[in-house]
């Protein structure tokens, strides 16, 4: 089921904390933006969010952790330390980088 309330996304999904509401948030100025394109770090966001994960997390070891937004820190470590993500081999994460087709499905072939 996929409701549009005030650019806001909720899908429905049955979660572990049985509420079975997910929310996906937009843009600071207050947009959506369905047709733009997914940076791995937004990615990373909803999928955290979707999954609720509730676990600690470590420091991000990325050489380009720095490019990681305040907002996604917390996601990508946490998908980082349950073993969804991780960077590429020279030791990046690529937040703004737009997220692949194959990426998409590597995570969410972890579901």
């Amino acid at each position: 089921m996929l409701c549009w309330w005030d650019d806001l996304v909720f899908i429905y999904q049955k979660n572990p904390k049985g509420d079975g509401w997910s929310k996906i948030n937009g843009y600071p100025d207050r947009t959506f933006k369905p047709e733009h394109p997914v940076t791995r770090a937004e990615f990373t966001v909803m999928l955290v969010g979707a999954l609720q994960l509730e676990n600690e997390y470590a420091s991000l070891l990325f050489t380009d952790k720095e490019q990681i937004g305040e907002w996604a820190k917390k996601a990508v470590a946490q998908a980082v330390q349950t073993g969804i993500v991780g960077g590429y081999e020279d030791g990046r994460f690529r937040p703004h980088a737009y997220l692949t087709r194959t990426e998409m499905l590597e995570r969410l072939n972890y579901l």
